[in-house]
């Protein structure tokens, strides 16, 4: 498996950007990120250029040429739980020619990336629109990266979907990506103009919240280093995806605006033995957008004093939620405790 290309270079500009966040420091925001690009709606079968809704007829035909789809999972320990404005990543086949790959140098991210596009729509879109616009409803996510068997993509923070529930009939905007079902397709367009979709749509539900810290991402601050060992009274830094949709007013694709953004939705610190028991929960010092990065969010928080034996274990996790209704990370970042 190809190791997700962005968890790479994450954390090498990240380093600079933390103490902004949580120590009161101001950094001018990327005036390139102001003005969203023009909405444009697509046609049936045309490629789509953006985000709008567009309409794609999948053809039945020869499926050995046409991209396929095996899993979409969160772009930080590779699961299936994503989160609205988190980052993902799409698995399969012939999403490009062999050895042809494709990576975006910097946001504002766009929808195609080497002529290929990752759609997505509602997965009961069928069952409530009946003749040829049952073909329609799909949106395109934001791309970091496009090769042969992946595609790494921010999960859009807005979606539509006709006859909602919670806006009564006509296209409405979702607020709440709760167990919601969506499913996905990829769109390619190969030199000479020809249009290929993939051979099948992959289901997969999304969760409001769901954070999960990306591998190596867990800092001491301010000396930066990756501790093995924590203490009460330290101040810690690690990276995540999946906080969820913080503002109704956050671009996609786009840096936070303005930083910092941070989320009001109820968040803690969850302290668990090496068995998985809770020990305790404790705020946060900031939780909320990385700055400087799309889909990349960031927690600090200091250690407090934990009901174990200086040389026992723990795990730490970010949890989303009250009590008894809450998502937490399902990968914690293992430790050591030891007292002063």
């Amino acid at each position: 498996m190809k190791l997700f290309r962005f968890s790479l270079l994450l954390l090498v500009g990240c380093l600079s950007l933390v103490s902004v966040v949580a120590y009161g420091g101001k950094k001018t925001p990327d005036r390139s990120a102001s003005a969203p690009a023009a909405a444009l709606l697509g046609r049936l079968n045309e490629f789509v250029l953006d985000g709008t809704e567009s309409c794609v007829e999948i053809r039945k035909g020869s499926s050995a040429i046409r991209p396929a789809l095996t899993a979409v999972t969160n772009a930080a320990n590779y699961i299936n739980r994503i989160a609205p404005g988190g980052l993902a990543v799409v698995w399969g086949e012939r999403f490009s020619d062999p050895g042809e790959e494709y990576i975006a140098t910097r946001a504002p991210y766009a929808r195609s990336l080497g002529r290929v596009q990752v759609l997505w729509r509602a997965a009961d879109w069928d069952g409530m629109i009946s003749g040829s616009r049952n073909r329609c409803g799909w949106r395109a996510a934001p791309l970091l990266y496009v090769g042969p068997n992946q595609i790494n993509f921010q999960v859009p923070m807005f979606y539509y979907k006709p006859f909602s529930e919670e806006e009564g009939d006509g296209y409405a905007q979702f607020s709440n990506f709760e167990g919601r079902e969506y499913e996905f397709i990829v769109l390619q367009v190969l030199r000479d103009g020809v249009t290929k979709v993939s051979s099948n749509t992959f289901r997969l539900k999304i969760n409001s919240h769901a954070p999960e810290f990306f591998g190596n991402s867990f800092f001491n601050f301010p000396s930066w280093e990756q501790p093995a060992e924590v203490a009460p009274g330290q101040t810690f830094v690690t990276y995540l995806t999946g906080l969820g949709k913080i503002s109704d007013h956050e671009p996609e694709g786009y840096l936070p605006p303005q930083p910092p953004w941070t989320t009001a939705y109820p968040t803690v610190i969850e302290y668990r033995t090496v068995h998985g028991i809770r020990l305790l929960r404790a705020p946060f010092l900031f939780a909320g957008r990385a700055p400087g990065f799309v889909g990349v969010d960031q927690v600090n928080f200091t250690l407090p004093s934990l009901p174990l034996v200086s040389g026992q274990g723990v795990s730490i996790h970010v949890c989303t939620g009250s009590d008894n209704a809450d998502r937490c990370s399902e990968r914690g970042v293992p430790l050591i405790y030891r007292t002063p």
